[in-house]
């Protein structure tokens, strides 16, 4: 976790469903439902997203909420959100259109320290849910003094694995001082498959990460937001925020704004007349920003599509209807006139090469790039959940059993209903399960446990939305590929098997891939390996590691790449708490590595000592922090 601190200024740089049981799940379901499909044209994004009754998710309309009847949700909402704060609980809205008056706020508990957090406000579909706020609502008419409709609190980072998906929310007409959302989260958290609209164009801004302090880490994913006079604002150096897959779209002033915030963009999507982001002087901010497409519509050609006043690195840049692509401009230092061409391959905002410790190629390492494969969302027929065979959550008692009796019913979908589920021993994911998801539970282990993934009928794994404590290694034993999505792991992970993985916005760890494919998006690890037997807190043993997002915290080699193994991090936040640091932030023996936006903050005066150990034919070299200084990019092949 992240503490407050004063900031310094950092050193840079579908297989056909299967009955499952002779239960009928399907007489489980919150609400009417056929089976989900997924949008084809965003992946990952489902259009029916529901749960068993028993489940724990908390339905807003059985507290008061109607859908699509014109009359004011506020306070029903309200009243499911404060049911149970801080408690890891689904909040979820069914299809249809929520009319609202005031701001929704996250609840705040009673116990001080641990407001604000382990809320999930999740729709049934992010077209068919919305949360549509009054026209001409009182306390949305001031630019000067705005107001969210969804506030989810405010510092310390301690609002783990808030989350909001599958949703809209429509600011209405005539709302000029209205704010789509504030959002918070901490270390494993998220908004995804999210639009946020402005019928009339007006309102201040559709998402608001610069509102608190201690924003981060996490993840942004398919997020749409249309109209206001800023699309994004992101302020504040103390963490970092991962996105991806993120479209803006007739912005009046600015499609997105960052002060001081470690950004990381993936596949942003700009149509504006306006520019399209601005790294701000000033403050330590830092943008990474690959694979977007930037279309300038009518009156963008006197503006550049970027403008950069800190560090700031590009790749696979395109753009239309701009005066240029970046214009860069840094108090002096390092300044470059920007890059005049309507596209980039690769640009840095200091200098043209990276820092490299070897001969090789100015370029970052540029490994092929995957999204996670989609798994439908099963019709609740083909779901089975351990209460069936005998296991209750909550009860301190072992559900090992239980749980495994459910994974080899038949379904191919498995859940967790919330609360806490105690395993011992090991607990082996295989048979028909294509999906084991927790409507936010916590699986706890009895003295210690392993989560083996073994081999099954389905090609494709997916562990999601569980929160373990105590040990529970995980171990992939499998040649099927494996997807970890918003999970907090306690303990290690290690494969036998070579299928490949995915991670998205997971915490936890050590991880140990050997031999392996591995693509992860918003890796959040904080062990301190040098005071364990651990050679790092990521190894990358021969294999091809890809990460979009690296958060790590404490002393030790954060990643360890060796036996001829490739690894890429697209923009990394390497908070340097603890002790003083003897071992090399990042080791690569006799393979290849990349660093692309990766920087340091520390805050007690001890930092890495030494940046990266590179080591060929048997000799060292060693590179310190100062010698990197300002470079966004690190290479050495």
């Amino acid at each position: 976790m992240i503490l407050r601190f004063l900031v310094l200024i950092p050193l840079f740089l579908c297989p056909s469903l299967i009955s499952c049981s002779q239960t009928d799940r399907k007489s489980h379901a919150l609400s009417p439902s056929s089976p989900s499909q997924v949008v084809g044209k965003t992946p990952g994004e489902y259009t029916d997203i529901v749960f068993p009754k028993d489940s724990g998710v908390l339905d807003v309309t059985r507290y008061g909420a109607v859908p699509n009847d014109n009359k004011d949700d506020t306070a029903a909402i309200q009243k499911a959100l404060n049911q149970e704060a801080n408690g890891n609980r689904i909040i979820y809205l069914p299809k249809g259109t929520y009319l609202i008056s005031d701001r929704l706020n996250w609840p705040q508990g009673d116990r001080s320290g641990l407001e604000h957090k382990r809320t999930i406000l999740q729709g049934q579909s992010r077209q068919g849910t919305v949360i549509k706020l009054k026209d001409g609502a009182v306390g949305y008419q001031n630019p000067k003094a705005p107001k969210a409709l969804i506030w989810t609190g405010e510092a310390p980072a301690q609002r783990f694995r808030n989350a909001i998906r599958n949703l809209t929310v429509n600011t209405g007409r005539k709302n000029p001082g209205a704010i789509g959302i504030q959002f918070i989260a901490n270390n494993q958290g998220e908004l995804r498959d999210v639009t946020i609209t402005s019928e009339d164009g007006q309102g201040v801004m559709g998402l608001d990460l610069s509102y608190t302090d201690e924003i981060g880490p996490m993840l942004v994913s398919h997020l749409l937001v249309s109209g206001f006079d800023y699309g994004i604002k992101s302020s504040w150096p103390t963490a970092s925020i991962t996105f991806e897959k993120i479209v803006l779209n007739k912005q009046n002033v600015l499609g997105w704004e960052n002060f001081g915030q470690t950004i990381f963009i993936k596949g942003l999507r700009s149509h504006n007349a306006v520019p399209v982001l601005r790294n701000l002087k000033d403050s330590p901010g830092s943008v990474v920003l690959v694979d977007a497409e930037l279309i300038g519509t009518a009156g963008a050609s006197k503006y550049p599509a970027l403008q950069n006043e800190k560090q700031m690195f590009l790749r696979n840049i395109k753009t239309s209807g701009y005066a240029n692509v970046v214009q860069h401009q840094d108090k002096g230092r390092g300044n470059e006139p920007g890059v005049a061409a309507a596209s980039v391959s690769e640009w840095l905002s200091h200098g043209d090469k990276p820092v490299t410790l070897s001969k090789s190629r100015p370029t970052s390492l540029n490994l092929p790039m995957q999204d996670p494969p989609e798994i439908p969302w099963d019709a609740l027929g083909q779901w089975a959940s351990p209460l069936e065979f005998g296991g209750v959550p909550n009860d301190e008692q072992d559900d090992t059993a239980a749980i495994q009796a459910a994974i080899d019913s038949g379904a191919t979908t498995v859940y967790l209903p919330n609360g806490t589920w105690r395993i011992r021993g090991n607990l082996i994911v295989r048979q028909n399960v294509r999906r084991l998801i927790g409507t936010e539970a916590t699986l706890s282990s009895q003295d210690s446990a392993t989560l083996q993934i073994a081999n099954g009928k389905s090609s494709i794994v997916k562990l999601e939305r569980l929160d373990t404590r105590g040990i529970i290694n995980l171990s992939h034993d499998s040649e099927r590929t494996l997807v970890l999505s918003s999970l907090t792991l306690s303990s290690k992970y290690s494969n036998t098997g070579r299928g490949d993985i995915f991670i998205e916005n997971v915490v936890g760890g050590p991880f140990y891939f050997r031999q392996q494919n591995v693509w992860a998006r918003q890796l959040n690890q904080e062990t301190n390996t040098e005071e364990t037997a651990d050679e790092a807190k990521i190894v990358n043993d021969g294999g091809s590691l890809w990460i979009l997002g690296l958060k790590t915290e404490r002393a030790g080699t954060i990643i360890k790449t060796i036996n001829q193994g490739k690894t890429e991090v697209i923009g990394g936040f390497i908070y340097s708490t603890g002790g003083s640091k003897m071992k090399p932030a990042f080791v690569n023996q006799e393979s290849s590595l990349s660093l692309a936006g990766v920087v340091e903050r520390n805050f007690n005066n001890q930092p890495f000592r030494i940046w990266v150990e590179a080591i060929h034919g048997g000799k060292s070299q060693t590179l310190t922090p100062k010698q990197r200084e300002t470079a966004p990019l690190f290479a050495d092949y």
